[in-house]
């Protein structure tokens, strides 16, 4: 059963179809097709999308996992052009 927490953030974006700018990390997992786990180990190496610091609290900008993710897709064109 996969439930959602309401934050400040996404509670006001409730039934208006606008998506939240920023995500807990959960929610950014399921963005980008990966896991909470994987984007703590991400951020422990210093790898994966940009991500920002809220006191405890870890958030992702909508924005950042969308360049995330086009920078994959650049990097793997340039791949496989080089072949």
């Amino acid at each position: 059963m996969s439930t959602t927490t309401i934050t400040p953030e996404s509670a006001e974006h409730i039934g208006t179809g606008i998506q939240p700018a920023v995500l807990a990390a959960p929610e950014a997992a399921e963005y980008i097709g990966t896991t909470a786990g994987t984007l703590a180990q991400w951020r422990h190496r210093g790898q994966g999308p940009a991500f920002l610091r809220m006191g405890r609290a870890v958030r992702y900008r909508r924005v950042d996992l969308d360049a995330y993710l086009e920078a994959l897709v650049a990097e793997t064109m340039a791949e496989i052009h080089r072949d």
